[in-house]
């Protein structure tokens, strides 16, 4: 499994200086940012492919981006590594943090798949998103939503009828589990309880 996350993480790593994601020098260095992803994820590809999407995530900056993977430097869990996300969101400003929030507990507690489309009239509805141009604004709400969101949730297509429409769905079945914490460090239960979801 090593393996497989090594040449995962060196192929994605890779990818990101060549897209400019990550700094030029990174190309220097990055056999050790693979190393350190290696080692974080001790053998747990889903710990390499968090960690890919959160540093991917738009709401980073390259230093900060190569902060992140050079403070990697022990075995860290899935634990860690959510709480690392979950405080980023907590931190990440009034406005992402609310639509997190609300994006979360909706993709947790809801019954049925919704498009991206519903999913922003509901938040707006809820006065967490203010809809603006209709042609315009579902790619402002998309693109809104994994940022403040950090790479725990993302974007599918849903062949439906005669149209394909995106739906939001956590990247991850370990997200809702870990959401199902008592002591989750994401918020408590008292505040998100606290939320209308009307």
């Amino acid at each position: 499994m090593e393996s497989a996350i090594r040449l995962f993480s060196h192929r994605e790593l890779k990818e990101f200086i060549k897209d400019g994601i990550l700094p030029d020098c990174a190309d220097g260095c990055l056999d050790e940012l693979v190393d350190r992803v290696a080692l974080g994820a001790d053998g747990m590809f889903l710990w390499a492919r968090l960690m890919i999407s959160f540093i991917q995530s738009p709401a980073h900056s390259k230093d900060k981006r190569m902060s992140i993977l050079r403070e990697i430097d022990f075995t860290e869990g899935l634990g860690k590594m959510y709480q690392r996300i979950f405080c980023h969101i907590r931190n990440s400003g009034e406005t992402a943090h609310r639509l997190a929030t609300h994006l979360l507990v909706w993709l947790k507690y809801r019954s049925t798949a919704m498009s991206t489309k519903q999913t922003r009239r509901a938040l707006s509805n809820a006065a967490v998103w203010s809809m603006g141009d209709q042609s315009n604004d579902i790619l402002d709400f998309e693109k809104a939503a994994l940022i403040a969101c950090a790479g725990v949730v993302e974007i599918c297509p849903l062949p439906s009828n005669s149209e394909v429409t995106n739906i939001l769905k956590f990247s991850h079945l370990s997200v809702k589990e870990m959401l199902d914490w008592p002591k989750t460090t994401f918020e408590s239960e008292d505040k998100l309880a606290s939320h209308d979801y009307k």
